[in-house]
């Protein structure tokens, strides 16, 4: 955005160019032809629509999960986090209660199964023995479902490779 300087710093609209004061800064920019209107109807926006009602799903799904994460880990970044990996699970093709299970399996606490603590068996050693390492009971299983995303961006090499595999296999051999 161009800065305005000089000795008279306006806002306002004239013709087709905007003036306006942000945080201390005079701006100016140009009105923009793009209406609402045809970004609801025009086909050359149709992606545009759709990623809107894939964030909106994925943001619906994100919040019903990070409302129940507690503590110090309540970030927005986290949850900033958990839409995009929601958008990912969508974009994959999970219904919205399967991307709701795995992400809560990824970021809640799991509950244990079985309440058990960790005892540790001794054994009496006789004289001469050697002392080895003593059986422990392990904890329970933990309930959780985890699903492994690769990090952002192989997976946006891969989204963009498949995209390219579809248009050349479209156009045929």
């Amino acid at each position: 955005m161009p800065l305005q300087c000089g000795p008279l710093l306006i806002t306002g609209t004239i013709d087709d160019v905007c003036f306006y004061q942000m945080e201390g800064q005079y701006y100016a920019r140009r009105k923009s032809s793009l209406t609402r209107k045809r970004v609801l109807k025009d086909p050359k926006f149709l992606l545009t629509r759709v990623h809107a009602v894939l964030l909106g799903e994925a943001s619906k799904i994100a919040s019903r999960v990070y409302r129940q994460i507690t503590g110090e880990r309540k970030k927005h970044a986290l949850y900033r986090e958990i839409t995009g990996k929601a958008i990912y699970l969508l974009r994959e093709g999970k219904d919205k209660e399967a991307a709701f299970e795995i992400l809560c399996g990824q970021y809640l606490k799991p509950e244990p199964t079985e309440q058990v603590a960790s005892v540790t068996l001794r054994k009496d050693i006789a004289a001469g023995e050697k002392l080895r390492n003593t059986p422990t009971i392990p904890l329970p299983t933990l309930k959780s479902t985890y699903f492994p995303l690769p990090p952002p961006r192989r997976r946006r090499r891969r989204f963009i490779a498949m995209a390219h595999w579809e248009k050349q296999y479209a156009l045929g051999p």
